[in-house]
């Protein structure tokens, strides 16, 4: 059973000068990178002080004890930074930054309020090839088009990949369950949370009978959108559109190019790309970001997820234990359903790298032993 308390606060002060301070262990390397590093915390801590919007998330673990994940995110922006004062105590370097805060309600825009999760998507199938003669690499620019798009929301890290995840090109996206060791297995690859498989069903030409008509084109496309760890399908979605006028593909207005999206198919296909984004974000929007360790040295845990996803040093997240020997499966007993996860521990950020985070166990999470490949995640109410 999990508890949720969600906390939303935020403190504006007046625009002013604030001075903080900040610090970084000497050990960390060289001392322009601890330097930085001090000074990045000073800055942060800086922000903090004109406001913070403060997110939490409690789930009962072993015995009952809470374990808690939280972010602060700072309400104001620092500008016009410097430094004006430094010392070393033999373990860390301080550093004193002085810098001018803006209002409360410029830090919050700037600044990401959410956890980017990472998706791959495959290379479109066409099951009928001769449609698209005229359109070459349209297997690739749709991914890549789609891929653009979802990175633009500001709410993903996206990955492509050029393999087939399905063998039948006919009613890919209505695969059977068999087919999901194959989605699990390209998540894994990748590290990706989603997985989104695409189909261009048509992309037929009617050429007009007169020359007073306008020759039409179908674009139609089927969108999939899959979890990585079960391999189960989220969601589904057609997009259809009909385009008149400019319609062929020619070699100075290559598929996905500015001077494509000009003509009248080009505008029809971001037309429906833009709804599936929608759509996409739409799916994945209430589903908690996840992460996975990747390694453990001693008290230090390492996850697969940084800066560009937007996790910060300070930040607290859940480590669920995955019980794979227990998979949870239907009436038949033949259909696996999922594998049970179980909150196991708090842990808390103290590294940020823009690739992998390192944290240490929280000093509520008791005595426990985590793995390689069990899951982070953090969630809110929203």
């Amino acid at each position: 059973m999990a508890a949720f308390m969600a906390a939303l606060f935020c403190a504006c002060s007046h625009a002013g000068v604030v001075e903080a301070e900040g610090y970084a262990p000497l050990e960390l390397g060289s001392i322009d990178l601890v330097r930085e590093t001090a000074i990045l915390e000073a800055v942060k801590q800086g922000e903090l002080q004109s406001g913070a919007q403060i997110e939490s998330f409690i789930a009962l673990g072993p015995n009952g004890l809470p374990l808690e994940s939280a972010r602060i995110r700072a309400a104001g922006a620092l500008s016009k930074v410097r430094i004006i004062k430094e010392w070393s105590d033999g373990k860390l370097l301080h550093v004193v930054v002085q810098g001018n805060t803006d209002p409360c309600n410029t830090g919050l825009a700037g600044k990401a309020r959410t956890y980017k999760k990472r998706i791959i998507t495959t290379r479109f199938e066409i099951p009928n090839v001769a449609s698209v003669s005229d359109l070459p690499d349209i297997w690739r620019g749709l991914s890549g088009d789609l891929r653009h798009r979802l990175e633009q929301s500001g709410k993903f890290i996206s990955f492509a990949t050029e393999r087939r995840v399905f063998k039948n090109e006919v009613n890919t996206l209505l695969a059977s369950e068999s087919n999901r060791k194959q989605v699990i297995e390209l998540a894994s690859e990748h590290e990706a949370q989603f997985v989104i498989i695409g189909t261009l069903s048509n992309a037929g030409i009617k050429k007009a009978d007169y020359l007073w008509q306008s020759d039409e084109r179908q674009f139609e496309v089927e969108i999939g959108v899959y979890d990585g760890l079960s391999g189960a399908k989220i969601g589904l979605h057609r997009e259809s559109r009909v385009a008149k006028g400019d319609v062929l593909g020619t070699t100075d207005k290559p598929f996905g190019s500015a001077a494509f999206f000009e003509t009248d198919y080009g505008k029809s296909v971001a037309s429906a790309l833009d709804k599936a984004t929608h759509q996409i974000e739409a799916d994945l929007e209430c589903l908690p970001f996840t992460a996975k360790i990747i390694r453990i040295d001693g008290k230090k845990i390492f996850f697969n997820a940084g800066t560009t996803s937007g996790v910060e040093a300070g930040d607290k997240l859940v480590v669920y234990l995955r019980e794979k020997d227990f998979p949870t499966q239907g009436i038949s007993g033949r259909k696996v359903n999922g594998i049970p996860e179980n909150p196991l521990a708090a842990i808390q950020v103290i590294q940020v790298q823009p690739l992998f985070a390192v944290a240490e166990l929280a000093e509520d999470s008791g005595p426990v032993k985590l793995r390689e490949g069990d899951l982070i995640r953090f969630e809110s109410r929203r």
